[in-house]
Formats: C-alpha cells, sequence, structure tokens
C-alpha cells in the first residue's frame, strides 16, 4: 500500500474561515474507492481568525489538525470533527473553548480516536482528568 502524505500550511495569516482552504483539503481525497492510497493529511492553521470547526467536519482525511490560537469559542464546535475517523492529533491551546470547564474531558469523549490533545498523549490526558 503506497502512503502519500499532504500538508496544507496556512499558519499566521489572521485568515478567517476561507471556503477555498477547504475545496483546497477536500480535493486530496481519492477519488476511486478502489485506490490503494492512504492520504495522511495534517492541517496547520495556527494564528489566525478562525472561529468555527464547522468546515472541517467534510476533511475526512484529516489526521492532524494544528489550530492553536484562533477564536474557537465553544466545546460545541468538537462536535463537527466526531465523524473524522482519522483524526490522531489535535490541537486547540490557546482558544477560548480550551479555557472551559470539562475541556479536556469533552474533547477526549467526543473524539475517542483522539491519540494526542494539544501534545499531551492519551494515556497522561486520562491521568490528568
Amino acid at each position: 500500500m503506497q502512503n502519500k502524505k499532504k500538508k496544507l500550511s496556512y499558519p499566521r495569516n489572521y485568515i478567517p474561515t476561507n471556503q477555498q482552504i477547504f475545496d483546497n483539503l477536500r480535493t486530496l481525497a481519492p477519488k476511486n474507492k478502489n485506490d490503494s492510497t492512504v492520504w495522511v493529511l495534517f492541517g496547520f492553521f495556527s494564528v489566525n481568525s478562525i472561529s468555527t470547526l464547522r468546515d472541517f467536519a467534510r476533511c475526512h482525511q484529516l489526521t492532524e489538525l494544528y489550530i492553536r490560537k484562533n477564536r474557537i469559542e465553544t466545546l460545541s464546535e468538537i462536535f463537527y470533527l466526531k465523524n473524522l475517523s482519522r483524526l490522531r492529533n489535535l490541537w486547540l491551546a490557546d482558544n477560548p473553548c480550551a479555557e472551559r470547564k470539562n475541556y479536556r474531558a469533552t474533547v477526549l469523549r467526543t473524539l475517542p480516536t483522539l491519540q494526542k490533545l494539544d501534545n499531551v498523549g492519551r494515556l497522561l490526558m486520562t491521568c490528568l482528568i
């Protein structure tokens, strides 16, 4: 099985959620179900003005999402990532939602496939809760 890695990076651009970026993310997915290619997709969106995770819900190939220092206000935004079964690493620190009560527990419960949250492994996170 061939393993191709794709990285989409928009750090420090102070961009809002931008449909063009998410269209670009979706075009990286395999077009053919018989394609044996595994797309490992990394999204770097730290230090921007993104206020919702809604558009990421359509990025089913996403394995790592770095979205630190944005404007994600509520923990309910995490539910947009719930069906991203390949997502293993999520970095949400320095967003207003990360300051909310039960932040880590809510994220872990909602995203059971995560291995790391804010650069802390799942096993250590479980001990911290």
